[in-house]
């Protein structure tokens, strides 16, 4: 959760001193104060598939947004295709069936450990997840199925068609 708590730890000193920022650190990022057009800050949710647009752009206003994802961090090992997001249980990649989840909450680090949590219950377990624990969160499975939760669509401005 470095990313996470690096966001928050910057957040931290920058409330000291200023009205509103946007702190980023590679897809792990804290919304604070009302953006530079006064609506909160706009965020792309990126196509964990690849290609030039976001699959949602967000408005966020005083809150974390956090993305996990294996896009980037994947590779072949033994015939078989492996990534970066590790299931503590078994000790292999986790999150079956799932390309990326992200989410929305109070504090950076939260929102990075959730998407991990929630990536980690994979395509079967994601629904369930979060209804239960009520996370905002958006989530892409191997098919390229977008879903999201109630509480997270409210902030989304723009989806891809």
């Amino acid at each position: 959760i470095g990313k996470g708590l690096a966001v928050r730890w910057t957040a931290e000193r920058l409330y000291e001193r200023l009205d509103g920022f946007l702190v980023d650190a590679g897809g792990d990022c804290m919304c604070s104060g009302p953006g530079p057009d006064g609506d909160g800050w706009r965020v792309g949710v990126e196509d964990p598939r690849g290609g030039e647009g976001p699959l949602a752009v967000l408005e966020l206003r005083d809150v974390a947004c956090a993305t996990s994802s294996i896009r980037l961090r994947r590779w072949k090992s033994g015939g078989r295709e492996v990534h970066h997001l590790i299931d503590p249980r078994t000790g292999l990649p986790g999150g079956q069936g799932l390309l990326a989840v992200t989410v929305v909450a109070g504090d950076p680090a939260e929102a990075e450990v959730m998407s991990k949590t929630l990536f980690l219950s994979g395509r079967s377990g994601i629904g369930a997840a979060v209804r239960r624990q009520n996370v905002a969160a958006l989530w892409v499975d191997v098919n390229g199925t977008t879903s999201e939760s109630p509480s997270f669509a409210e902030r989304v401005i723009w989806r891809a068609p």
